[in-house]
């Protein structure tokens, strides 16, 4: 998750390699890139979760509320776009660290993709228009 977080960063800066040395916690990356860029505001609390999440779980190996931050987590990651649509039945089914692989997948891919289409752009701003 973190070298999709760095690879938008980079992606957002003009001089990126500029910030190599200040040693940026998590979080504060999350911020820098709310502050360049308009990011869908659930990926971002998803990310920021997932944050806490790690933390938590780094000091506290036998956290006792881990369960109840990886719901928190899901809910965001599981959450049906469309308020009118009904959660799926199975998901609940599913055991919870297929379900935690796969937000994380789709998380992960979400900060990539927005870095890539941001290098794309970039590009096509760099070409000669003639």
């Amino acid at each position: 998750m973190e070298e999709s977080v760095n690879h938008l960063l980079a992606s957002l800066l003009r001089q990126p390699e500029a910030i190599e040395g200040a040693n940026l916690r998590f979080h504060q990356k999350l911020c820098l890139i709310k502050a360049l860029f308009r990011v869908d505001p659930h990926m971002m609390e998803a990310a920021e979760k997932l944050n806490t999440m790690r933390n938590r779980l780094a000091h506290h190996l036998d956290y006792p509320q881990t369960e109840a931050l990886v719901r928190d987590f899901l809910s965001l990651c599981e959450a049906p776009k469309d308020p009118d649509e009904p959660d799926d039945p199975e998901t609940e089914a599913e055991p919870i660290i297929r379900r935690l692989r796969r937000a994380l997948a789709f998380l992960c891919g979400e900060f990539v993709g927005m870095g890539r289409a941001l290098e794309v752009i970039s590009a096509e701003q760099r070409r000669p228009n003639w």
